[in-house]
């Protein structure tokens, strides 16, 4: 992948993260202005995020002739909404790409191990979630991973099922206590948070690790920011010992971040 840098500053402040928004989207919309909002609190350093419908690319094949993304040889058989899904993901990625300063990246490449591969002194990260898209990046000098999450919000009766799958008596505790009468959001966000980590961590780990290495210990209401601490395991690998994630939401969807 060829990628050209602008004549942009390489180091960014976190005052000038930016929000990218589709082609379709009114830049004075309501539904821009809460992500912009969202964007203000989601991420410590400077990052451009870009957000797509997915069904914006409603014609597959015709959309990656068009944006010049091409599907990887393992998803060519893959169901349309997945397909979908993956040109809506690396378009946001692109977009982002360029609002950070670089050009020419016309595609994002998949890695043996599935993740993007990004232009040398970036980090980045994907989500998709129901619909919508969402690609975040930055060349943060300091940054060794980024993680976005993006899901659509379940239930109340789903949370009360599906949250004790994921999260210790003391989790379930500390993230009920933050959302009382919602376990439905309650189990959405640590579900989404614990995904962020692992997008995060991952470059640093190299390998699969279970949502357990990350245990839920405390949020702050005033920023929207949970706590964690790693495991011993992760600790040795990363130098990382805990945590924070960031989360908010945006109509029915919520989405966190975490930078390292």
């Amino acid at each position: 992948m060829t990628c050209v840098q602008n004549n942009t500053p390489k180091i960014f402040l976190k005052q000038k993260s930016r929000f990218v928004g589709c082609p379709e989207m009114d830049t004075d919309s309501e539904t821009q202005k809460k992500w912009t909002d969202l964007l203000k609190n989601l991420f410590p350093v400077e990052v451009a995020l870009s957000c797509q419908p997915v069904p914006f690319f409603e014609e597959v094949k015709s959309s990656g002739a068009r944006y010049g993304i091409r599907l990887p040889e393992g998803l060519k058989s893959a169901s349309v909404s997945r397909q979908r899904d993956y040109f809506a993901g690396r378009y946001c990625a692109r977009q982002a790409l360029y609002h950070m300063g670089f050009s020419g990246c016309l595609d994002i490449p998949k890695g043996k191990d599935g993740c993007p591969i990004w232009p040398r002194g970036v980090v980045g990260s994907i989500s998709h979630a129901e619909g919508l898209a969402v690609a975040v990046v930055t060349n943060w000098k300091n940054a060794q991973g980024i993680g976005i999450d993006l899901e659509k919000k379940v239930s109340d009766r789903e949370g009360k099922q599906l949250l004790p799958v994921i999260a210790t008596r003391n989790e379930t505790a500390i993230i009920t206590t933050r959302f009382p009468n919602d376990t439905g959001a309650a189990f959405t966000t640590l579900f989404s948070a614990k995904e962020a980590i692992y997008k995060a961590l991952y470059p640093l780990v190299g390998h699969f690790f279970d949502f357990s290495e990350a245990r839920l210990t405390g949020y702050h209401r005033i920023d929207h920011r949970l706590e964690f601490d790693l495991s011993a395991d992760l600790l040795k690998k990363t130098g990382v010992s805990q945590f924070h994630v960031s989360f908010g939401e945006v109509d029915t969807y919520v989405v966190t971040g975490s930078v390292c």
